[in-house]
């Protein structure tokens, strides 16, 4: 049984369960909620997460654009991964862990290249 109310206008902005998503189905194959009810579930989800205006993929996916993410990295970011994979993680780093944290890294020199070029080579704080 569906726990959260549905309306067929406004598109929630919440996760689904399972069993919450298969009573939406039957709900639009009886005709009582649009044919396009969980493409615009999905949807508002993805703006609630990433923003309204976050660019799409090929794929159709919201591409991160936020501090931290690969085209705006920061070293705080990348403390923060290397605290959560050494000290706070169970059983040590994740697999992929050295390879994760060289890539961040190149994503760091990519996106200080990009702002210092913005900057015209000067930036407050960076020697």
């Amino acid at each position: 049984m569906v726990t959260t109310p549905i309306d067929p206008i406004r598109v929630p902005t919440i996760n689904q369960s399972p069993a919450e998503i298969a009573e939406i189905e039957e709900a639009i194959a009886a005709g009582q909620l649009s044919r396009d009810f969980l493409k615009r579930h999905i949807d508002a989800v993805d703006a609630n997460v990433f923003g309204a205006d976050a660019p799409k993929d090929r794929q159709g996916f919201r591409i991160e654009q936020g501090l931290g993410s690969p085209e705006n990295m920061s070293q705080q970011s990348i403390d923060a991964y290397i605290k959560n994979q050494t000290e706070r993680r169970a059983g040590g780093p994740e697999p992929g862990y050295e390879d994760n944290l060289k890539r961040m890294r190149a994503n760091l020199a990519e996106t200080d290249k990009k702002k210092d070029a913005k900057a015209g080579g000067f930036r407050y704080g960076r020697k």
